[in-house]
């Protein structure tokens, strides 16, 4: 994750000085500038000096991440999100095809900004969600882009990232650093023992399930794979591990590491 408070900060020219605590939004915009590696520099600089009246709390290019309004502050970067949002400009374009929003150059900014993204949903419980314009108009939270955001609040025509914004893959990458898959390896076993040394049964551990296999039975999933049980099957393990002495010794790699 990112120390958003770390990063290099030059005030924009126009915004509005607030004291925001809650936030609903990250919105998302291209910079109409081109892919260079100070292209994020470049674009705090315009906003601090620029007559045009517009900002956003941070730029992204492929290596750098700037920033030009404190998040507490109301950023002027597309209209009826501003006072709920956060809001993020990339280097590129629009008009981009899917296959330059891919290159590597793109690919190293997408992480960098899904990296600011997470951090963001992280520290104000913001839903790791596209949000599209019905949802904006609804009130949803989540992520969105100026194009849905002009679509729901119209007011200058703007259609930024552009139609080919690899978006899923965006959200994806967010809620991959948000929360990384648990289990590792494909398929792992773990036997655990009664005090007595008989082996009790084998934890049955994939990408999908955790199962408590005993006797030949499979007495119960622990978990369904997806974001809300995670914890739960964390404790669930750990209370099977303290009920019993675990064969082998502790494991030093894998998902279960350190947890005897």
């Amino acid at each position: 994750m990112i120390d958003v408070d770390a990063i290099p900060f030059v005030q924009a020219r126009w915004y509005t000085p607030a004291q925001r605590t809650t936030f609903d939004i990250v919105c998302l915009h291209t910079m109409e500038f081109w892919e260079r590696s100070d292209s994020a520099e470049w674009c705090q600089q315009f906003f601090a000096t620029s007559d045009r009246q517009g900002s956003t709390h941070c730029e992204v290019d492929n290596n750098t991440i700037c920033r030009s309004v404190l998040d507490h502050d109301v950023c002027w970067g597309a209209n009826g999100v501003n006072r709920s949002g956060l809001h993020i400009e990339h280097a590129g374009f629009a008009a981009q095809a899917d296959e330059d929003w891919h290159d590597e150059y793109s690919l190293l900014m997408l992480r960098l900004s899904a990296e600011l993204t997470a951090s963001w949903c992280l520290k104000y419980s913001i839903p790791a969600v596209f949000v599209d314009a019905a949802g904006l108009i609804a009130g949803r939270r989540g992520i969105t882009t100026h194009r849905e955001a002009e679509i729901a609040f119209p007011y200058g025509g703007h259609s930024d990232p552009g139609e080919h914004w690899p978006m899923a893959e965006y959200v994806q990458a967010v809620n991959d650093l948000l929360y990384p898959p648990m289990i590792t390896k494909e398929v792992e076993m773990i036997q655990l023992q009664s005090p007595g040394g008989v082996n009790d049964g084998v934890l049955l551990v994939d990408a999908v399930n955790v199962r408590w296999v005993q006797s030949g039975h499979e007495l119960g999933i622990l978990n369904q794979a997806g974001v809300p049980t995670v914890i739960a099957t964390v404790d669930k393990i750990r209370a099977m591990r303290d009920a019993r002495t675990p064969c082998g010794p502790c494991p030093t790699t894998g998902p279960f590491a350190g947890w005897w």
